[in-house]
């Protein structure tokens, strides 16, 4: 006997149906247990209090996944639920990291991400006469 998933009890039309149902079931979970999107975005930057609620959310959401999958054994509605699950888990731990005073997304310790050209600037060569010095004609000479 081979080992595989289990046989779904599902029909691939209610499949689909029951993934989306259980989109619909995940984003009233959010929806219930968070504020609105811009009012995530316009409070403090990392909030504590936002961060432990989407985790709560985020938990129970996937507690519901888990036994919906167990009831259908459908892996198409799992799949399509846990799509919705991560796609606004994302986009509210997203929100929760930008800085209202910015619109950038600032780090946990609160400092803003920059790109790297402003990390790893390139030397001012601004003093010099616009020759080449003793380093770079080495390098030139053949």
């Amino acid at each position: 006997m081979a080992f595989g998933f289990p046989r779904s009890v599902l029909k691939p039309d209610t499949s689909v149906l029951l993934g989306l149902a259980n989109g619909g079931v995940i984003l009233g979970i959010y929806n219930g247990n968070l504020p609105f999107m811009a009012q995530i975005r316009t409070g403090d930057a990392h909030d504590g209090d936002i961060e432990a609620t989407r985790k709560a959310a985020a938990w129970t959401s996937a507690a519901i996944l888990g036994f919906m999958y167990l009831v259908t054994r459908d892996r198409n509605a799992f799949l399509i639920g846990g799509l919705v699950l991560t796609a606004v888990d994302f986009t509210v731990k997203h929100a929760n990291g930008v800085n209202p005073g910015t619109g950038k997304l600032d780090d946990v310790n609160g400092s803003q991400i920059t790109e790297d050209a402003q990390l790893y600037a390139m030397p001012d060569y601004s003093d010099q006469g616009g020759g080449m010095t003793d380093v770079e004609t080495d390098v030139v000479d053949y």
